[in-house]
């Protein structure tokens, strides 16, 4: 069997470290579940990775959960509950190694410009008001860069994010960039 590559966009996986009790959270939630669970039966064929710069906008998601919504308290117990929150997830990149940083380089900076100009062209439904900002067009390139050059395709990558306009703009150039799942309406294939 082939490796797939997942590629973990800051705004689906901070969801598997924020609580919540809504139930499009849940529903989020239990399919990161179905995806970690998956890729803990078979380590070597579900492989995860993070932008570097997706570990800073997930910092900055906790913090607004912790310190702007208050999901955990105030004062004390809100700091505590975001270093909690930030631990974990550094716990699962550096310490578990379950899922793997990858930086920036100089060739993702020169594929937005290409982002760009399509994501112009596009036109989005109605609903989808928002163009790519610049961290969107790197998360991108970078998962383009994945697929060509680490993962061997199109068809063993997977961007997972909870970003309409992302999952939009890649799922509109299929032969270009990999399928992504906006995690908030999608199940992801092969998960259950």
């Amino acid at each position: 069997m082939h490796r797939h590559y997942y590629i973990l966009d800051a705004s689906a996986l901070v969801y598997k470290y924020i609580r919540s009790t809504n139930r499009e959270t849940q529903r989020i939630q239990d399919r990161l579940t179905r995806l970690f669970v998956a890729r803990a039966s078979a380590p070597h064929l579900v492989i995860f990775q993070i932008p570097s710069l997706c570990m800073a906008e997930c910092s900055k998601a906790f913090a607004k959960a912790c310190f702007e919504q208050k999901l955990y308290g105030t004062g004390d117990r809100a700091t505590t509950a975001y270093r909690r929150l930030r631990n974990s997830m550094l716990t699962d990149v550096i310490e578990d190694r379950i899922i793997h940083s990858f930086e920036l380089k100089r060739e993702h900076f020169e594929d937005i410009e290409d982002i760009f100009i399509k994501d112009y062209s596009l036109e989005p439904p109605r609903r989808m008001k928002h163009m790519l900002n610049s961290n969107d067009a790197l998360i991108i390139s970078m998962t383009a860069w994945i697929a060509r050059h680490v993962a061997k395709g199109l068809n063993y990558t997977t961007l997972i994010t909870a970003d309409d306009r992302m999952a939009f703009f890649c799922n509109s150039f299929p032969q270009e960039y990999p399928r992504t799942v906006n995690i908030r309406t999608d199940d992801i294939p092969g998960c259950g």
